[in-house]
């Protein structure tokens, strides 16, 4: 790997092992395992660098589903075998088809991601306008006494946001 692509693995690492981390963690349920894999994660990111194509896919979806992977690979080892109490039961038996279900977690998790970068992007009423009816669950009217706004700037900031936030996601190939 030469000096640029060092660099830009260095940048890459730096901006989503934090995120890599979390979603090992969600899926492990432990701290220092879900570390080792993440580091397991990057190792193969950096020996698999060269590979990644953004025409087919963002860069978090493929480092996700390496991560994945490693997970996986780790549940079929000796190591994990030898351990088996690392993750807990609760979490095999409480799901139909784990595998699936992991996948859908991490692809929420993505989804999510995006939609919070996307939503700090907005302008401001549009921002706080989405944060209200979205995450706190506002009506229109409530939005609009505390912004004081009208309830039809609200609806149409909104719809302006779903729009706006629907079209950059289709533009990245994430799924809604």
């Amino acid at each position: 790997m030469n000096d640029q692509k060092q660099k830009q693995f260095n940048e890459i690492y730096t901006k989503y092992e934090r995120y890599i981390f979390h979603i090992l963690l969600k899926i492990t349920n432990n701290n220092d395992l879900a570390e080792d894999l993440k580091q397991e994660s990057f190792l193969q990111i950096f020996k698999s660098f060269d590979t990644f194509d953004p025409e087919k896919g963002t860069f978090l979806a493929w480092a996700s589903t390496i991560a994945k992977n490693i997970f996986y690979r780790y549940i079929n080892s000796k190591k994990y075998q030898a351990n088996e109490n690392t993750i807990p039961d609760e979490y095999f038996f409480t799901q139909v088809d784990t595998k699936q279900n992991i996948e859908s977690s991490i692809e929420e998790k993505i989804l999510s991601e995006e939609i919070k970068n996307l939503v700090s992007c907005l302008e401001e009423p549009t921002r706080s306008i989405f944060i209200y009816k979205y995450k706190e669950n506002l009506s229109l009217e409530e939005i609009g006494a505390r912004l004081k706004i009208s309830k039809r700037t609200v609806s149409r900031k909104y719809l302006a946001a779903l729009k706006y936030i629907k079209e950059e996601i289709i533009k990245k190939n994430l799924e809604l």
